[in-house]
């Protein structure tokens, strides 16, 4: 078996993967940008701070702020048009396995992409020292 299929597309200078949520338009996971994981925290620590005013505990407001702004940033259709507006929308919208299924394909893809995990120790020694 292949262990070097590569299950992510680059188009248009992005790097996305398909997947499966909802109905049966395409929806993509789309690797961030630095300035959009900045732009994610800045709106998750918004969130946390809303969700703990609701009365939620801050671990529980912390992991569902994350999982939810990430799921908002990187979730697109074909043409790389947010699925979701807002976080409101997207909560009310997704279930929590939807999102969480989101964030680890999100973390997948990341994996794949970066590659790290495939290197040996000297590989990666040969990288820090460039």
């Amino acid at each position: 078996m292949d262990t070097n299929i590569v299950t992510f597309e680059m188009y248009k200078g992005k790097i996305r993967k398909q997947i499966s949520l909802l109905d049966e338009k395409k929806k993509y996971v789309n690797l961030l940008s630095v300035y959009d994981m900045l732009v994610c925290e800045r709106m998750a620590k918004s969130l946390i701070t809303k969700l703990i005013n609701e009365g939620f505990e801050r671990v529980e407001a912390t992991t569902v702020a994350e999982n939810a702004c990430l799921s908002l940033m990187c979730l697109t259709d074909e043409f790389f048009s947010p699925v979701f507006s807002d976080v409101d929308s997207l909560m009310r919208t997704l279930t929590s396995e939807d999102i969480l299924k989101v964030v680890n394909e999100y973390n997948l893809l990341r994996k794949e992409y970066m590659g790290f995990d495939r290197l040996n120790n000297i590989e990666l020694e040969n990288i820090k020292k460039n």
